[in-house]
């Protein structure tokens, strides 16, 4: 559009435009507002030059104050014209001008807080008869979006909230109590409330009251803050008359939100009574009277609030006998929290931390309990753990990004001590161990102190070095491999702790957790201390109890912005034209004609359905089993959202998934139907489609403000400077390793003790001048060498009495002291020195990291920008909590979350931001749960009933629990993938699925007899070394077996590489076929499964890693195929024309491991589309009541053997029938007759 379209509404922009999309000016402020700026940022315009004249206006007025000049109106006059000023200018189109704005309201040499203040103070006088006129501006420029979304100018949206806040908070809330009072009297003396009572202006009140409270603490605790809260709900009562329900809900929420606050901050999270019964929360509790378990006093770490829990385990944590406290998720049993989102978030919490650190403190408690640290071992066999001997803090230094690092050196590992340079760079080339941004620990003994560090690997360099640059490198001839890390927390023990290790070159081991990275786990359990803090979360009534009323969950309405009169969403956009008119009334779906949506649309029953309760629920469940196209639905979805984008001001639809393989899918999915303007946030997209879409080069060309520029050029230079302070203050930890100098030392000793200072530079006890080779008179007196004193520091400190006493004697005579004493005192003193000398390094490194956040929020602000711009937004689960801030500001209503049933909960929880109103779940809880570290919390497990962390909440609001009824779920039932004797295998699961008549005809396997066969076997599994440190399982007999058979598919000619694919349950037998088969196929592995094979301790074998036979070599290129091999848990969602199936386990003992779940059951027998071939013992698997279905099902086919019929394509009348892997050489060479 063109003209008057392409301005701004300035009502919009102020909340109160009334002609919503019938206004002739554009409501998408964003993108105006984003060309606008880039546009000035070049070519001012005549507008940006006014923009420009009327901001040096406004902070005129800012300057120069004249409070105290103009006595009464004439005052009231001068602050209502800053504050309209101000207001004015944050409805304008200038972004320079907004982040300026709040940069100089707080600016020392301007007189904003003068403004505030008087603001406030006259209020308080004057709003006895009426509220002053300035008083709605002042509240709409402290609340206005533009401050309060832009993440550059957060710091100083602080401050201005400070100034208003006052001490404790004080200022604020006496000026809000006289305004709010104010009101109330207005509406009690008139009958008229419109005029009085304005939206907008009740919305800002709540609104400037949460700021308070968000952003300035000590608040909470204020003893007036009930009263204004009653008062603000004293006014809602009559608000309804001038404003909609929706925002009158919103409103409600929010109070109780702030209510939730102070009771926190109130009680200080104070255990319940556990004989109590809490009232209104609809949870059914136990009979019996359990003992309930507090948390608190089992070791340093162990706290009531979740939000002061360092994240990484402290030592105490980790040595500590007692069992974690671990509260249970059913809400049936009692906790010491009444408040259900308070439990469910701290339980969450919790769980989740156990699940990621409970196994590594388990080894690292085994480790320090062990009497000699240079001789470790792992006890549990822990594939997922590396140790790595004769480990030394090599380096710490500031690196060229200003950032503190370091060098940690350690013996080769045993596999490679005796390799060739040559093939240590292979190994460590190939292998995923010490990966960056892996989290590792330093485990040294220092007499009978151990020390724990945390440290995450920044630099793993597997090439020689030719160069000598790198400061670390993995293969260097003379020299230990080592790698560069940083510490994972910032703190100041750690520093210290890093520091003695690097000054004394204390030995230790390197403890590497593979596969823990503080970046995937990191920023989801910070965001529920976040949550835990503020007390707010979308959809509560939906996921957990309600507080006071039922709710009831059978009936959940239509997304908040769909309930106004004559909203309906229009569906042409998913007609086969795109230009038939269907139509869908949110507020009756009933209504629809569901025939005629089939028809125009293409969709079948079960996906019409499934599209209606998406659209018309504000908290949708959709089902999709396997085959039924959910993902497809879910591309409809988008569709349909983003007709209505623009008139139900949606913002951008958020689009999540668990694996960033899914994402991708997804989003290429959009870009064929036409969808352009996506961003993918995130760097691990493996689609080329979707380069010029990621969020960092969208970025890159949003221009930035002057603010910003000036912002990121101070920091920088901050930073800089800080570090350098670093720099400087490192020097005595490098000098401390060669051992101490008289000419560092003596400045030390003449501040802090004079008179020995005086004797050891004057002379000797006989006044004699003392002249020494070593010309230190401090290690003359000490009768030792610079070495010699260097290793004497490390011998056991003395007593402070006895050291008092000591120094007592010197202050008389230095040489009144015996020779041990002499260097017991001068211990004191070197370790006095370099604790003193050291002690600027942390307030250094901490104020540069305090302005790398600073400098990480314009970045984050310029991601904002560019995010705003976009239709959809497609983002990782990890991904999601780590941009959380700048997601929240970018006001998205509508998040859609695929796989949701293969999401863990805790993950989900960061999809559910305020201001989301529409939030969908698409997956299956019939198929994969999530995937957790610890089965001891699985609901597969009878121990992990309590806890279900693999529970996700799709099934958990899907199934029900006590106390918490099951939401509606939209089941889609029509599959179009397996031929109809697969899909019958799955019909226990899933009783309604029908088969699309595209399925009914496909054609058979090529060169097999049947398209479904269990080949039957008494082969055992493989026995597995009880030194072995993995712990999975192989058959090497269904390796050669299903190698065979694949060989045999490939040799029809009629298969492409993706149209086969080779499932196991285990990443041993994973890795065995991979073996087997890479001597015939390149191999194709997904991300996850390359992650979990390394994580288990499976390196490459020779033959895997390069070609030694020639004869195998060629007939790989012969074969020219890429083979498809997956553990059945990373192919979920995936899909085959032939399946074969290795099912490992065969022992008399009938242990069935993995495949006793029916979910996984069913996402291996649901890949299929032509053909499914299971290799596997029958005996085993026949306790499991699901295989024993399948197996009877198969018998009644004729589908069962102990011998594979192949056929020939010429002769297919002709059975070839195979029992041993060699039969298919020797009956069918070519894979014929």
């Amino acid at each position: 559009m063109g003209g008057q379209y392409d301005k701004i509404c300035r009502h919009f922009q102020r909340g109160t435009c009334r002609f919503g999309s019938d206004c002739k000016f554009s409501h998408d402020s964003n993108t105006a507002k984003e060309s606008r700026s880039n546009r000035a940022a070049s070519h001012p315009t005549a507008d940006d030059l006014d923009a420009q004249n009327r901001y040096l206006d406004w902070r005129r007025i800012l300057r120069y104050g004249n409070f105290g000049i103009f006595p009464g109106k004439k005052e009231h006059s001068h602050i209502l014209k800053l504050w309209e000023g101000a207001l004015d200018i944050l409805d304008g189109d200038n972004r320079g001008n907004h982040q300026l704005l709040a940069r100089d309201l707080v600016d020392d040499k301007l007189h904003g807080h003068k403004f505030i203040l008087e603001t406030t103070h006259t209020t308080s006088q004057y709003a006895t008869y009426a509220i002053p006129v300035y008083v709605e501006p002042f509240i709409k420029v402290m609340t206005h979006p533009s401050l309060l979304n832009c993440l550059s100018v957060d710091s100083f949206v602080g401050t201005m909230y400070a100034s208003f806040g006052g001490p404790n908070g004080d200022r604020a809330i006496g000026f809000l109590e006289s305004v709010c009072r104010s009101l109330v009297r207005v509406y009690e003396q008139q009958s008229d409330t419109e005029t009085s009572m304005k939206p907008d202006l009740m919305k800002s009140l709540v609104n400037v009251l949460y700021q308070l409270l968000y952003r300035v603490r000590q608040a909470r605790f204020h003893d007036d803050l009930l009263i204004l809260l009653d008062l603000l709900e004293e006014l809602l009562r009559v608000y309804p008359r001038v404003c909609s329900t929706t925002d009158l809900d919103a409103l409600s929420s929010r109070l109780e939100v702030m209510r939730c606050m102070v009771a926190a901050a109130n009680s200080n999270l104070a255990p319940a009574n556990p004989t109590e019964e809490p009232q209104g929360t609809g949870v059914v509790r136990l009979s019996f009277p359990l003992e309930m378990e507090l948390p608190g006093g089992r070791h340093d770490n162990d706290l009531a609030d979740i939000s002061e829990i360092t994240l990484l385990p402290t030592y105490g944590e980790i040595v500590s006998e007692n069992s974690e406290y671990l509260p249970s998720t059913n809400l049936s049993q009692p906790q010491f929290l009444q408040d259900p989102l308070l439990r469910y978030i701290d339980s969450t919490f919790r769980l989740l931390r156990h699940d990621i650190f409970g196994s590594v403190k388990d080894v690292l408690r085994d480790l320090l309990q062990q009497s000699d640290l240079k001789r470790p071992y792992l006890s549990d066999k822990s594939s997922q753990t590396h140790l790595y001997m004769a480990s030394q803090v090599r380096s710490v230094f500031i690196n060229e990004k200003h950032e503190l690092e370091a060098i940690v050196s350690f013996a080769d590992p045993q596999q490679i001590r005796k390799s060739s340079t040559v093939e240590r760079c292979k190994w460590w080339q190939d292998s995923n161990r010490l990966e960056e941004g892996t989290l590792v620990c330093f485990l040294a003994s220092e007499g009978k102190q151990n020390k724990v560090l945390f440290l995450e690997v920044t630099g793993k360099n597997a090439s020689k070095d030719q160069t000598g640059k790198s400061k670390s490198s993995l293969v260097s001839d003379g020299y230990q491999p080592s790698i560069t890390v940083k510490l994972a927390a910032c703190l100041p023990e750690d520093l210290k702790l890093l520091g003695q290790l690097y000054s004394e070159e204390l030995p230790g081991i390197l403890v590497d957790f593979r596969g823990l990275m503080p970046a995937t786990f990191s920023p989801i359990l910070q965001n529920l201390q976040r949550i835990q803090r503020e007390k707010e979360l979308a959809f509560q009534k939906w996921i957990l109890p309600a507080r006071y009323d039922e709710c009831d969950s059978s009936n959940i309405p239509p997304p908040a912005y769909t309930r106004r009169p004559q909203f309906v969403f229009p569906l042409a956009s998913i007609t086969k034209t795109g230009t038939q008119e269907l139509t869908l009334d949110p507020n009756a779906p009933g209504s629809i004609d569901i025939l005629k949506m089939e028809t125009l649309t293409g969709l079948d029953r079960g996906q019409c359905q499934g599209l209606i309760a998406a659209l018309t629920r504000e908290y949708a469940l959709i089902q999709g089993p396997p085959g039924t196209g959910k993902s497809y639905l879910g591309v409809k979805l988008v569709q349909v959202l983003l007709a209505i984008k623009k008139k139900a001001r949606l913002g951008p639809i958020v689009v999540i998934c668990y694996t960033n393989h899914a994402l991708d899918q997804f989003l290429k999915s959009l870009l064929a139907i036409g969808i352009q303007k996506i961003i993918r946030a995130g760097g691990r997209s493996q689609a080329t489609e979707l380069e010029g879409k990621n969020l960092r080069i969208v970025s890159n060309s949003i221009s930035k403000t002057r603010v910003e520029s000036q912002t990121l050029g101070q920091s920088y230079n901050e930073v800089e400077k800080y570090m350098k302070s670093a720099a400087y203050s490192m020097q005595p930890l490098h000098q401390s390793r060669k051992g101490p100098t008289w000419d560092r030392m003596q400045q030390f000793l003449s501040r802090k003790w004079p008179k020995i200072h005086r004797q050891l530079t004057g002379g000797d006890k006989d006044g004699f001048e003392v002249i020494s080779k070593e010309k230190d008179p401090l290690l003359s007196w000490l009768e030792l060498t610079s070495r010699e004193f260097w290793r004497l520091r490390k011998e056991k400190e003395a007593e402070y009495v006895h050291l008092e006493n000591l120094t007592r004697i010197a202050n008389q005579s230095i040489y009144g002291l015996e020779m041990s004493d002499r260097r017991a005192l001068a211990r004191s003193w070197f370790k006095e020195w370099y604790e003193e000398e050291t002690a600027p390094l942390f307030e250094a490194v901490d104020s540069a990291e305090r302005l790398r956040k600073d400098i990480s929020a314009v970045h984050e602000e310029i991601n904002r920008r560019a995010l705003i711009q976009a239709d959809v937004i497609g983002i990782t689960t990890t991904g999601l909590a780590r941009h959380v801030d700048t997601l929240r500001r970018i006001e998205a209503k509508v998040v859609i979350c695929e796989e949701a049933a293969e999401v863990m909960e805790a993950h989900v929880i960061s999809a559910l931001m305020p201001g989301v109103e529409h939030f969908i779940q698409i997956g299956d809880h019939r198929q994969l749960r999530p995937q957790i570290q610890n089965h001891s919390l699985s609901l597969e497990t009878t121990s992990g009933m309590s806890w279900q962390l693999d529970r996700s909440q799709f099934e958990r609001r899907a199934v029900g629990e006590p106390g918490l009824r099951a939401v509606p779920v939209a089941q889609l039932n029509v599959q179009r993938r397996m031929r109809p004797e697969i899909s019958r295998l799955i019909g226990s699961v899933y009783p309604k699925l029908e088969d699309h008549e595209s399925v009914l005809n496909l054609p058979n396997v090529v060169g097999m007899q049947n398209n479904i066969f269990w080949l039957d076997h008494r082969r055992n599994e493989d026995a597995r070394d009880d030194g072995s440190r993995v712990k999975s399982h192989s058959n090497q007999w269904e390796v050669d077996m299903a190698t065979a058979l694949v060989r045999h598919l490939v040799r029809q000619g009629e298969y492409k590489p993706e149209d086969i694919a080779l499932l196991t349950p285990y990443t041993g037998q994973l890795r065995n076929l991979r073996a087997s088969l890479s001597k015939y196929f390149e191999i194709c592995l997904s991300e996850r499964d390359l992650e979990t094979l390394a994580a288990e301790g499976f390196e490459k074998s020779s033959y895997e890693s390069s070609e030694t036979n020639n004869q195998k070599s060629i007939e790989k290129k012969t074969l020219l195929q890429t083979l498809r091999l997956a553990t059945v848990d990373n192919f979920q969602g995936e899909e085959a024309k032939v399946i074969v199936v290795s099912l490992v386990r065969s022992n008399s003992n009938r242990k069935v491991g993995f495949l006793r779940t029916e979910n996984r059951i069913n996402v291996l027998l649901s890949r299929a589309q032509h053909g499914m071939y299971l290799i596997g013992n029958s005996e085993t698997y026949l306790n499991v009541p699901m295989w024993a279905d399948v197996y009877a099902q198969l018998a009644n086919k004729n589908a069962v053997g102990t011998e594979l019929a192949l056929c020939c394509p010429r002769h297919t009348e002709v059975p070839i029938l195979c029992s041993e892997p060699h039969d298919f050489e020797k009956k069918s060479p070519e894979g014929g007759c």
